[in-house]
């Protein structure tokens, strides 16, 4: 009888064991997940980013050349 309760309590302790140790992993998994999707949200917002300094180099040397332009065609006025 002593050999059964202590294989029973054994039996309780690792089912606990087991149980907590399922807990931690499910903690585990949703932490990864929310991770996993603040990830892709900052990686969404550098695409996004990157995209709109390339429009505003690109609308910079537009600017640029016009203005270039303009100053060839004042040079050439001034003459």
């Amino acid at each position: 009888m002593k050999e059964e309760l202590a294989t029973r309590l054994n039996s309780s302790e690792t089912a606990d064991l087991l149980k907590e140790k399922d807990e931690q992993i499910q903690g585990l998994m949703e932490e990864g997940e929310k991770l996993s999707k603040q990830q892709l949200h900052n990686s969404n917002i550098i695409k996004k980013l990157r995209i709109k300094d390339k429009d505003s180099e690109n609308t910079i040397a537009k600017l640029n050349k016009k203005a270039k332009e303009q100053e060839e065609e004042l040079q050439h006025l001034k003459q």
